[in-house]
């Protein structure tokens, strides 16, 4: 066995070639890009070369996702996978789609799936989450009947989060409360409207017809 001599050699994807320390049967090296490895034996002044090893280094699968996605009930959206690699692709469980990005309209807060494929590498499944919040919307009755000169008492139900305030308005466009239940005494019939106003997701309106019946008034000639 003296008389044996084991040479490793590494050659490079560009063609340099490069004699590797170490005389062992076996190899262990730590590649950093791929690379094929044979061993030289010589006997004297006989030489003999072993077949080829080929090794593949693939890169992990390094991509970045839409962060913090918030969109109003029902509005549209855009998430994206972007990734600088360009062996990387991705497929929407949603709808099949292989774009990058994909436009959504959640009606409630959900996750999208997608799925991230590299040759040489296990296809890895992911998500990303879209917070959903929900727009206002107001329910009352269609229409009142008051007296003139009597309270009228209107409580809309409102439904949403995140309000920043309530606007009554009659039906000249003159502001008579800044609250969500009106309580006036009004004096003029017609269409009496609110407005709910959201930081994020949008105003919401919706009207009452009031009818003020006038107050009958009796008159008596004196004798």
């Amino acid at each position: 066995p003296d008389l044996y001599q084991l040479t490793w050699y590494s050659l490079d994807e560009e063609g340099n070639l490069s004699k590797l320390t170490g005389n062992d049967v076996e190899l262990k090296d730590y590649p950093q890009a791929s690379v094929s490895y044979f061993a030289e034996v010589t006997y004297g002044s006989q030489k003999a070369t072993s077949d080829t090893l080929s090794v593949e280094i693939v890169t992990p699968a390094i991509y970045t996702v839409t962060e913090d996605a918030v969109s109003c009930s029902g509005d549209e959206v855009t998430i994206e996978v972007s990734s600088d690699d360009a062996d990387v692709e991705v497929e929407w469980t949603e709808d099949g789609s292989k774009d990058p990005s994909i436009v959504v309209a959640p009606t409630e807060s959900r996750s999208y799936e997608f799925t991230i494929s590299k040759k040489g590498l296990c296809p890895v499944k992911d998500q990303i989450p879209v917070s959903v919040k929900e727009k206002p919307s107001i329910t009352m009755d269609e229409e009142k009947t008051v007296c003139e000169g009597s309270d009228i008492v209107i409580s809309p139900t409102v439904t949403g989060k995140e309000y920043s305030g309530f606007e009554w308005t009659d039906p000249e466009g003159t502001v008579v409360s800044t609250d969500l239940k009106l309580v006036m005494a009004p004096t003029m019939s017609g269409a009496y409207t609110l407005l709910v106003e959201t930081a994020s997701c949008g105003n919401a309106s919706a009207s009452i017809q009031v009818k003020v019946i006038p107050t009958t008034v009796l008159y008596i000639d004196s004798l």
